[in-house]
């Protein structure tokens, strides 16, 4: 072994960002539309409003400006596009690559960038976000109650800026190295703290690259010795099918969600949704089976009062469900009235369920009526791989986050490659509550 992994890494974002044919990049596309409607939407939330307050108090001095830095802009982004729990998971990897979107829109209002370039670029973030959590078992660090993103998608963010920088590839490796030397984050339950995690690993990734592309060094090695050992098999295989018709990017591979609630309370979503159209006050009690590797971050809390507590709550997010309200972010900002209330019960740990863990993010639930008990296993949720949205499906999605008449998604669709990216890749709502305090 001859190359560290932060020089692989880097040779691998450099060739998916230049392999990427024009289906890949369309759906890059739709990633940043995505992520970016995600963001919006989040702007008018309670914890957007805290998140977007302390970063501009942070990114202000005395007689400054009003206008937010890059690096502000950058981390802002990130904070809200994770707020409402609405964005992109790599399943596999158990990433949320879609914070590699904040940089490259960063980094597009301040050096002349095209769509394509920006496309590319996310490429490459995504690759390298989800290839280093492969390799480091990332999914497993949920036992551990680390957070995989906070470390990976701060590589996927320094690979992202490093190609809109125009680094070569032995500056892309510094960057990445950089990126790697602030290590995990704890996430022991979820709160607005861990939204304010996923931004600063946007902007984290992105001044890493800017250190590299200004000859600050880092540790190449960082990510070859005790404390981050990455599977170099795993990523030599990765690297040998990049250049292949047998590559899938990773961008491909990443997951739209259809529910704004943590991840693995998706095929619980699913199954309760499936269930015969009857009165919901027939249920009596709701049994629920999921992967024993994912719940340390979850709560069974019966009445959550915050609005972090109940997207990642079994209870309420059950409860939702039963009421067809699972995919409306404003059931989890304000508790609806008449909310169905039968027992909720999350159940040991089954073989069945854990061995699927983390190709996909399985749920066994069991309903109980007074007229008997029904069960159902989804295997993986809606918009997984193998189980993937439509076009109407992602614009209706899309439409639900963004403000009534806006017509930002279809025209970003729309723009050509060549066009300038910049602020206006940003809904308007979005750019004026990150660009101004």
């Amino acid at each position: 072994m001859t190359e560290t992994s932060a020089a692989v890494l880097a040779h691998l974002a450099h060739a998916a960002a230049s392999r990427a044919g024009a289906a890949t990049l369309d759906r890059a596309r739709e990633h940043v539309i995505d992520a970016l409607a995600c963001a919006t939407a989040a702007v008018d939330t309670e914890s957007g409003r805290h998140l977007l307050r302390t970063l501009h108090a942070a990114d202000t001095v005395p007689g400054g400006r009003s206008d937010a830095s890059v690096a502000c802009v950058a981390a802002a982004i990130g904070c809200l596009t994770h707020v409402e729990e609405f964005d992109a998971l790599h399943d596999a990897s158990a990433t949320c690559p879609g914070l590699c979107v904040a940089p490259a829109v960063a980094l597009g209002m301040v050096r002349p960038t095209t769509i394509e370039q920006t496309l590319r670029a996310v490429v490459a973030g995504f690759e390298v976000a989800v290839t280093a959590a492969h390799a480091a078992d990332g999914p497993s660090l949920y036992q551990a109650r680390l957070w995989p993103s906070s470390l990976f998608c701060r590589l996927g963010a320094a690979a992202t800026s490093s190609l809109l920088l125009g680094l070569d590839v032995r500056d892309t490796a510094h960057a990445i190295a950089v990126a790697a030397s602030t290590g995990f984050t704890l996430l022991p339950t979820i709160t607005d703290a861990h939204y304010l995690v996923g931004g600063l690993s946007s902007r984290l990734g992105m001044e890493a690259a800017l250190g590299a592309a200004n000859g600050v060094h880092g540790p190449l090695a960082v990510l070859d010795g005790e404390g981050v050992a990455l599977d170099r098999t795993d990523m030599d295989a990765r690297m040998a099918v990049v250049d292949t018709t047998d590559w899938i990017p990773a961008v491909d591979e990443t997951s739209f969600k259809r529910y704004p609630c943590a991840r693995p309370l998706h095929a619980m979503v699913d199954a309760l949704m499936e269930q015969p159209a009857r009165a919901t006050d027939d249920v009596t009690q709701v049994e629920v089976t999921l992967p024993s590797q994912v719940r340390s971050f979850l709560n069974q809390q019966d009445t959550p009062d915050t609005i972090s507590a109940r997207r990642s709550s079994v209870v309420y997010v059950a409860r939702l469900a039963l009421a067809g309200l699972a995919a409306t972010p404003a059931a989890y900002r304000r508790v609806p009235a008449d909310l169905p209330q039968p027992r909720v019960l999350l159940q040991p740990p089954v073989s069945s369920v854990d061995r699927l863990y983390p190709a996909s993010w399985p749920a066994l639930v069991a309903v109980e009526r007074r007229c008997g008990r029904e069960e159902t296993f989804v295997p993986a949720p809606a918009g997984a791989v193998g189980r993937p949205f439509s076009d109407t499906t992602l614009a209706v999605k899309w439409d639900s986050l963004l403000s009534n008449g806006d017509s930002w998604a279809a025209t970003l669709l729309a723009m050509p490659l060549d066009a300038p990216a910049g602020a206006h890749l940003m809904p308007s709502a979005l750019a004026e509550a990150v660009l101004h305090a």
